[in-house]
């Protein structure tokens, strides 16, 4: 039993320990102001939304390439490049200066809209 305890908390530890050292999915590179990336994803976004060129920079030409044929995909009409979601569901609305804990959610993630919107309201 004592044997079982310790294994619990030695896994509980060591659980804590790596979500403790993870990186942020979501993250602004050090240096950039009013921009986001999703690490996970490979993509970044400005104040006006999706933006290659950051993701170039952040994450090389080749995530570029892909984001650029992945939205190259998407009929024009059908892509609005102010609104995005992502990793974990968070959504952001460039028009509104905000980002929400969910694309359904009216709760603002305070974290990720300081982080893009820096100067909003």
């Amino acid at each position: 039993m004592k044997a079982l305890i310790a294994t619990a908390v030695l896994t509980l530890a060591v659980s804590s320990l790596t979500a403790a050292g993870e990186k942020e999915t979501i993250f602004t590179p050090e240096g950039w102001t009013a921009a986001v990336c999703d690490r996970e994803a490979k993509t970044c976004f400005d104040q006006q939304g999706i933006s290659l060129g950051l993701i170039e920079e952040a994450f090389g030409a080749a995530a570029a390439r892909k984001v650029g044929d992945d939205i190259g995909k998407i009929p024009e009409k059908a892509f609005d490049r102010t609104v995005f979601t992502m990793t974990g569901g968070v959504t952001c609305k460039a028009k509104e200066e905000r980002c929400y804990v969910d694309k359904w959610s009216e709760t603002v993630d305070e974290r990720v809209t300081k982080l893009l919107f820096p100067d909003a309201r």
